[in-house]
């Protein structure tokens, strides 16, 4: 190269490589609609937890028109930005604050136990 380019180093993600990988290889064990009615499965479960404990969830669940990621809000939301501080120190449990809503993004992967965990932990 005739810039500054020529200096610039480099080298293969290989962790990044390797972690793609495993991945894919978890995935072509599950098809996609089963992968797809797990998140439905997972996601059910964490909303009826959470409108049991009284949050508002925003996320579409009518009919085909569905996400895997759970936007819910608590009754005050000036306590937003502490749950998700509280949730990570205290519970080690990740959830995001994203346009004032709290968020949730379980898989195929996550667990009845570890919805369960986080409904418990959330005030």
């Amino acid at each position: 190269r005739n810039d500054a380019g020529r200096f610039e180093c480099g080298s293969w993600n290989l962790a990044g490589l390797f972690g793609l990988r495993a991945s894919m290889e978890l995935l072509k064990e599950a098809s996609i609609a089963e992968v797809a009615e797990r998140v439905r499965t997972i996601t059910d479960h964490l909303i009826a937890g959470l409108q049991q404990k009284g949050y508002s969830v925003f996320s579409p669940r009518d009919g085909s028109e569905w996400s895997g990621i759970v936007s819910f809000t608590a009754s005050d939301k000036s306590t937003h930005e502490a749950i998700v501080k509280t949730m990570r120190k205290d519970h080690r449990i990740e959830i995001a604050l994203r346009e004032s809503r709290l968020r949730c993004a379980p898989h195929f992967y996550n667990t009845v136990e570890q919805i369960d965990r986080l409904l418990k932990a959330l005030p």
